[in-house]
């Protein structure tokens, strides 16, 4: 069984846009840093993810279309990915977005278990642990699906179809 993506409660993408002069001239990495956090935990604020800290890789002698990674731990297994951008280097301006997607799993559980059951036709239980989940853009994770009255239960994959948390699911009987 095989839904097409639909859209659960999951963070989306955080687009941004910076200015990272430094007072010395250069770039102001820990500024940035700061403003993703900030941007990321205003996304964020209706999940139980919050920022703790964010490490952008510098890079010598910036260029524009340069790109780095910088990573956001939101008390998750894994740490979200920031893709930064360098837009121009005379007024040092960097884009950014996200490259992952946070699931409140909580959250996703009740979603799926009325998407789930409502597809089936019957009730369904929906587990896919607790707390919150970082995902890769077309990267899936795994939940359990059981149908209650019969006691069956299948596996139920769960895909980050885009970074504006649209996802597909499937059982996998």
């Amino acid at each position: 069984m095989t839904r097409p993506p639909a859209r659960l409660l999951a963070a989306p993408a955080v687009p941004g846009l910076f200015v990272l002069a430094g007072c010395g001239g250069g770039f102001d990495y820990s500024k940035l840093e700061n403003d993703i956090g900030a941007k990321l935990d205003a996304t964020y604020a209706d999940t139980p993810a919050k920022v703790s800290a964010v490490d952008c890789q510098e890079i010598d002698d910036p260029m524009p279309d340069d790109t780095f990674t910088c990573l956001a731990d939101v008390g998750a297994d894994e740490k979200v990915r920031v893709k930064v951008t360098v837009t121009q280097i005379n007024d040092y301006k960097v884009d950014y977005e996200t490259v992952d997607v946070v699931f409140d799993l909580d959250d996703t559980v009740k979603d799926l278990e009325r998407d789930v059951s409502d597809y089936a036709g019957f009730p369904v239980a929906v587990d896919c642990g607790g707390g919150i989940a970082v995902v890769a853009v077309g990267d899936a994770f795994t939940c359990t699906a059981t149908h209650e009255a019969e006691g069956e239960s299948a596996d139920l994959v769960v895909t980050a179809e885009d970074a504006e948390g649209d996802v597909s699911w499937e059982v996998i009987d």
